[in-house]
């Protein structure tokens, strides 16, 4: 029974990721941003909907962000300087069009 589930269990693991990609294709679009407050809400949307691609943003700002809890990472974004603010944003930007073009606009 245990080596059933085993198996049953690695088979969902795919799906789940296809899931999240075709939800991610589907819902989520990334927020402009023409100040650091703009920037700050598209960085916390894209922290709650936690897409595929966040996995490749590997600055300290992103790192830390991302292990936070949301009220804390809106409190650390708010505190942070603007241009950090703003480097990220561009980090998330481009990973977001990225993902897009490799799996969206296909």
């Amino acid at each position: 029974m245990s080596t059933q589930l085993m198996f049953s269990t690695n088979k969902i693991f795919p799906l789940i990721f296809l899931t999240k990609i075709i939800k991610m294709k589907n819902t989520f679009k990334m927020k402009e941003a023409l100040n650091k407050q703009e920037a700050i809400t598209s960085i916390l949307d894209v922290m709650q909907e936690n897409p595929v691609w966040l996995n490749n943003c590997n600055s300290t700002l992103s790192c830390m962000v991302q292990n936070l809890s949301p009220e804390t990472q809106k409190t650390l974004l708010e505190t942070t300087a603007e241009q950090f603010v703003v480097d990220l944003f561009v980090e998330l930007k481009t990973h977001y069009y990225k993902f897009k073009d490799n799996f969206v606009w296909n």
